[in-house]
């Protein structure tokens, strides 16, 4: 016979029982009891007034030292989750896998432990990876409980996400897309979109689709692009160039970066597509108009090489300069988003671009600021309304010009163009206005300029190289254009007639 301590349940007096009984009788109130349930009280009371060292110690003395002290601290563990007291259930499976780090249970209590108590997205990261040792552990029985346990305590389709996230940081693709595909079960849509990015790889195109298109749905503008990239390469469905071109459309109206890029890219492969002649040109010019940096390449190749029409050299000179321009404009606009232009910078550009009428500013600076301007103007970015209209007018006229309708110049100045390096800059703009307003006005002019487009090619040809022939005209026509100026002869953009 061993007598150990117990508690009665019905006076609560202090008693000593034969633990190799089922029952007895209290000697204080003669009450009969199971010896298991007033063995059990003793253990609580002590619990609950003593600390939990102390605690195991009394049980391992009842109880002969029947469970190990991993299995004490993992049981009290419980206790405290039960109390919710997260720190203290935390300690105490801490414990218990520092003792014996083959228990599942252990690592199950830290993952509810943690999971109960975070106040944090590290917290839940922990929790689950707590959850996954367990089941590293665990036999048949024990895994379908902790499962269950990891499911109930990350439930959450966010906190999945964030799981998921952190697992892709540490370059644990297989726990990731685990997690990411808890996560868009649970309507995560950052989720559904790395699901469907994995599905897309592994060339199941109709589920990545059907997860694209639910991401997109609720906000991720990544959803698009990849939509996008899908009907451009044909992927899972006919090609279809135009809905690629809407879908990158709307993913960079919704801020997506570099959609541009891809939106010419599928500008170019429609114009590969079709023959070559004046649909062909009208369609590049069309997308030249709203910025494409490839269409007008591909404009300044047929015009130089006369592919589907003849050769034009000063179309593609005006399609260089607009390149220029639309270069600049794609750079104003990223800046801008950028945050890299505050309202002082513009007003002090606008202001300087006044200045630049008088001067031969660096090209690329030039180009840059007037397509900032012409920005600033469009989108209503700056107040002008303290500057003249006629001024702010201006700058819509420039828009216009470089970044509206394709209007083809008319005759070109070689000589000049060669003296001065370009065909659209102040000086050649005058004299091309003297030669169609005035010189084309009368007989002799006319024929003046008949004899000129006839001779100055060759004059170009053999003589333009050298510094001497430049310098020689320069002198000549900067004092032609200064007197043109002074009689009232415009130095704007001009165009042609």
């Amino acid at each position: 016979m061993a007598l150990v301590p117990a508690r009665c349940t019905q006076c609560a007096g202090q008693i000593e029982v034969d633990n190799t009984r089922d029952a007895g009788i209290c000697t204080h109130c003669g009450t009969a009891f199971i010896t298991e349930k007033v063995v059990n009280n003793f253990v609580t009371n002590i619990n609950n007034t003593q600390n939990i060292s102390n605690t195991q110690n009394i049980v391992k003395h009842i109880y002969g030292r029947e469970k190990t002290e991993a299995q004490e601290y993992i049981a009290n563990g419980e206790t405290f989750l039960q109390l919710k007291d997260w720190a203290k259930a935390e300690e105490l499976f801490t414990k218990a896998t520092d003792e014996n780090p083959r228990l599942a249970m252990g690592w199950a209590g830290l993952g509810r432990a943690y999971a109960l108590g975070a106040d944090k997205d590290e917290h839940f990261l922990s929790s689950a990876e707590y959850f996954d040792r367990a089941l590293t552990f665990a036999n048949t029985d024990e895994r379908a409980a902790i499962e269950k346990m990891r499911d109930t305590h990350l439930v959450n389709a966010d906190i999945q996400t964030n799981i998921a996230d952190a697992y892709m940081d540490d370059d644990q693709t297989e726990k990731a897309l685990f997690w990411y595909k808890k996560g868009a079960m649970g309507g995560n849509a950052d989720a559904m979109l790395m699901v469907g990015i994995y599905h897309h790889g592994q060339g199941d195109f109709a589920v990545a689709k059907s997860f694209f298109e639910n991401a997109a749905k609720q906000g991720v503008i990544a959803g698009l692009r990849w939509l996008g990239d899908m009907y451009r390469d044909g992927n899972g469905m006919p090609r279809n160039l135009q809905t690629a071109q809407n879908f990158y459309e709307n993913a960079k109206a919704a801020g997506l970066p570099q959609m541009q890029e891809r939106i010419e890219g599928v500008h170019a492969m429609i114009a590969a597509e079709m023959p070559d002649g004046a649909d062909k040109i009208s369609y590049l010019e069309s997308v030249a108009k709203a910025g494409d940096i490839t269409a007008h390449q591909a404009l300044i190749g047929i015009f130089t090489n006369g592919i589907g029409t003849k050769k034009d050299a000063k179309k593609a000179s005006y399609v260089s300069e607009r390149l220029r321009y639309a270069q600049a404009k794609n750079r104003a606009l990223d800046e801008h988003v950028a945050g890299t232009l505050n309202t002082q910078e513009l007003i002090r550009h606008f202001d300087g671009l006044v200045l630049e009428i008088h001067a031969k500013p660096d090209p690329v600076n030039k180009y840059l600021a007037l397509a900032k301007m012409v920005v600033v103007v469009e989108k209503g970015y700056v107040n002008l309304s303290h500057k003249r209209p006629e001024i702010v007018q201006k700058y819509k006229e420039i828009g216009a010009q470089w970044f509206g309708d394709f209007k083809y110049p008319s005759g070109a100045c070689y000589i000049a163009t060669a003296v001065y390096g370009s065909y659209d800059c102040k000086e050649v703009w005058v004299l091309r206005r003297y030669r169609d307003n005035r010189l084309a006005a009368s007989v002799c002019g006319r024929i003046f300029i008949k004899i000129y487009y006839k001779t100055s090619p060759t004059a170009i040809k053999m003589l333009g190289k050298y510094a001497w022939f430049n310098k020689f005209w320069q002198k000549r026509l900067d004092k032609k254009v200064e007197k043109l100026m002074a009689n009232g002869v415009e130095s704007t953009i001009y165009r042609g007639k």
